[in-house]
């Protein structure tokens, strides 16, 4: 008897395998986070989750407001943070000169869980003659993580933690 139950948790068991392996994402590499002026970020969190920018850890709102025009722009705190609302949708614009701004890269993080949701860097690079604006959309999944959707169609990426 003690055979057989554990012969039909082995097999429950890999048979749940492949479907938590299908669900997970590939962690992001540093050219999956490279920006170049003209592109877009758009964070799109769902509740409770909400983008953060600025803090102990992050890029300095200085910076990033040296490299990005965010919209809509809610008023920083006195210690340097912005922060957004539970599930609301966030677009930044990477600027013309962010290449020349000394910034090379900036992080985010999520409001309500800064320490498990803080971003790998995402750099910021020159362009080149003839090259688009991209579209980055960076999305949150209930298991405390950012997915960013690839410009190029590419999938998704994992880019925190």
């Amino acid at each position: 008897m003690t055979r057989t139950i554990t012969a039909a948790a082995l097999y429950v068991g890999l048979l749940a395998m492949p479907l938590s392996v299908g669900f997970a994402q590939t962690i992001s590499t540093p050219v999956d986070r490279a920006l170049r002026p003209g592109d877009s970020i758009e964070w799109v969190p769902t509740t409770p989750h909400h983008l953060q920018l600025g803090s102990t850890g992050l890029t300095s709102l200085t910076d990033v407001d040296k490299i990005l025009t965010v919209s809509p722009a809610p008023a920083s705190d006195a210690g340097g943070v912005r922060t957004w609302s539970g599930g609301q949708a966030v677009t930044a614009t990477v600027k013309g000169n962010a290449d020349m701004q000394g910034v090379a890269y900036f992080v985010f993080t999520c409001g309500g869980h800064p320490v498990l949701m803080k971003s790998q860097p995402f750099t910021i690079e020159s362009k080149s003659a003839g090259q688009k604006p991209r579209t980055f959309r960076i999305r949150t999944e209930p298991s405390l993580k950012w997915i960013l959707q690839e410009p190029n169609g590419g999938g998704e990426v994992q880019v925190a933690p």
